[in-house]
Order: C-alpha cells, then structure tokens, then sequence
C-alpha cells in the first residue's frame, strides 16, 4: 500500500501522466490533418488541444480520490466514485470552455464563443458532462488494475523471498534478538553491582534479565508480536540499560493503547534503541534523552526512535562488525518487500530512526 501510495503521488506518475495526454493531443492533432488536409487549425483549439488540457490538469486529483476510497467497502466506494465522476465531468466540460476562450484570445484567434454566454451555452449543452464522466471512469478502473497487478507482485515476491531463504531469515532474527555485546554488558552491570553490594539492583537486574529471555524464548517461533509484547520487551531492555546509566538519560515510550494490538516484527524496537545507547548515551556524559514514539497515520504504522546525540551513525560493514541495524533493515525487507520506509535523520539536535510499517493485526 505504501509502495502504491508513493507511485500514485510521487514524481514519476506525474511525468507520465503529463505525457499520457501529450501524445493524445499529439496522436488526436495529427489524425485531423492527415484525415482533413483542409481543416483549419484554429479549430483544433477547441479539440482536441482545450479538452486534453482541462483533463490533464483536474486528472492530478484522481489518485488521491481513488487512495483516499481505497479502504472503503465495494459499495460506498461506488457511491463516491459516481458522485466524483459528476462532479469531475461538470469540472471537466466548464474549464474546456474556459480554456477555449483564453487560449483564442491568447493567440489571437477567431473566437467560438465568449465568456458571458458560457453559462446559457452549459445550461444547453450540459450532456457534454458525460464526457469527464466516462474519463474518469476509465481512470479509475485503470488505477484499480494497476493496484491489484502491484498487490499480485508484490504478494508473489515477497512469499517468494520468504520461501526461498526461511533459513537465513530465522538465522538473522535469531542474530538480532539477543546481541552478545548486549548481554555482556547487562551481565557485567549485574555483577559489578553484587560487588559494590548493591543485591537488590543486582537481584532487579537478574529478574529483568530473565524476563526478556523468557519472553524472548516463548516467541521463539513467531516472527510477528502484537506492539504490546514489543513495548514490553523493549522495556525489560531499558529497565537494565537504566541502571547502567542511572540518572544519565531520560526515557519516553509514547504509544496509544489503541493501537497496541497491531502487530510488528518481533524485537524490532530493541535492537534500534540498543543502538541509541551505544551511539549516543554511551558517549554522551552529560544527560540524555531518548523518545519512542509510536502513532497510527491512515493505514500505517509509524515508529520514530529518537535520541539527543550529535555522534553520526556509521553504517557497519566487514565481519564482527554491529549487526543490529543492518540485519533490521534486512528483515523489514524481507518481510514487507517495498512496503515500508526505514529512514536515519541526523542533524545537531541529534538523531531520528523514522520507521513506516503497514498495519497488521
């Protein structure tokens, strides 16, 4: 769905959309003066050149028409979409007139019509609306096959992908789910507290500790979690990362309980926050802040992990290297083909993880 929102509205759609009526004007232009020798030019004015143009520039507004009725049931978005069409139509036969008389004006033409008996003209020739109707119609039902074709494609591709290297996926998750660089920091944290006789931090510690591993190990399986487990999870982490740190860093986890019940990839947060603590706060002596938040745009998920830090991410490459962002980025491919956005954004206030997932329940 991301991946179809970004193409329906993005740079490319535009560009073809704008050639599309192009060469219809162009193909429509040249069939009258090869058919008809003798027509006269200024009439092409009035077709095809105004009526592509008055199509091609209300024709933007489409996409969005048809996103925002996408998640709608089949006969509310029949509804709406006849309703639109009207409208679209009405749209469509007024600017074409407009168009004509401007663009004959502009260059000086004899002129068809003039703008005060426009309206008398629509009142007499309002079947003309009929024309934007079937347009955008035809529109639509072009955007509809071009949604489901992606959907195929990308349904196919990804249970491909899933099928084809199932192992080396569970090995990835496995490897991102309990970092050996973490919990030797959180089993030495727990032993130097045993010897400053800290036993109840210590004791905390072990029990936070073990809580992680339990949960960890019951969803050994599953490769989705609800957003509940994860923020769970997540704070088993931060729990012993606290009392590493102590006072040194402040922590928000910002997610409405209404949402909770989503689903994501299991320990997605964990290895991404870890990262917050070992590029930022570790370095970091003075006190630092460290956001979650987590809110639910349209038919998305949005994830954004943010940490006061001016240290620049490096992304790890060669053997023995950090594996916690690669090896997200990795699984959010694999499991979501195209549709997702994983973005770092750095800047002096410090750095942003912006993550975009589909809803799945």
């Amino acid at each position: 769905m991301l991946f179809i929102r970004r193409k329906l509205l993005g740079k490319d759609f535009r560009q073809a959309h704008t050639a599309a009526f192009a060469c219809l004007t162009i193909i429509w232009i040249g069939y009258y003066m090869v058919t008809d020798p003798g027509v006269d030019v200024t009439n092409l004015v009035f077709w095809p050149a105004a009526y592509f143009l008055a199509l091609w520039l209300i024709g933007f507004s489409i996409p969005r028409f048809f996103l925002k009725l996408l998640s709608q049931k089949f006969h509310v978005k029949v509804i709406y979409h006849l309703g639109i069409a009207v409208l679209f139509g009405i749209i469509h036969m007024i600017l074409t007139d407009v168009f004509i008389v401007l663009i004959e004006r502009f260059l000086n033409l004899p002129e068809h019509f003039i703008l005060g008996n426009l309206p008398t003209k629509w009142l007499f020739s309002w079947h003309q609306l009929f024309h934007g109707f079937i347009w955008y119609i035809i529109y639509i039902g072009t955007l509809n096959m071009f949604y489901f074709q992606a959907l195929y494609l990308a349904e196919e591709a990804k249970n491909h992908n899933l099928s084809a290297s199932l192992s080396d996926a569970r090995v990835k998750t496995l490897s991102t789910e309990l970092n050996p660089h973490f919990l030797f920091n959180a089993m030495n944290s727990i032993v130097m507290q045993v010897r400053k006789n800290e036993n109840s931090l210590a004791v905390e510690g072990l029990a936070d500790l073990g809580d992680m591993l339990r949960a960890v190990l019951t969803t050994r399986d599953e490769i989705f979690i609800s957003l509940k487990k994860e923020i769970e999870l997540l704070n088993h982490y931060i729990s012993l990362e606290k009392k590493r740190f102590g006072e040194k860093i402040n922590i928000e986890i910002d997610c409405h309980p209404k949402i909770l019940h989503y689903s994501v990839p299991k320990l997605l947060l964990q290895p991404i926050v870890e990262n917050a603590f070992k590029h930022g706060i570790n370095l970091n002596n003075a006190t630092s802040d460290l956001s979650v938040q987590i809110v639910e745009k349209e038919s998305f998920i949005n994830i954004q992990v943010f940490n006061s830090s001016n240290e620049k991410i490096k992304w790890p490459s060669g053997v023995g290297k950090s594996v916690g962002l690669p090896n997200t980025v990795e699984r959010l491919r694999r499991l979501y083909g195209a549709d997702y956005v994983f973005q770092i954004k750095q800047s002096e206030a410090g750095v942003l993880i912006d993550i975009t997932l589909p809803k799945r329940t």
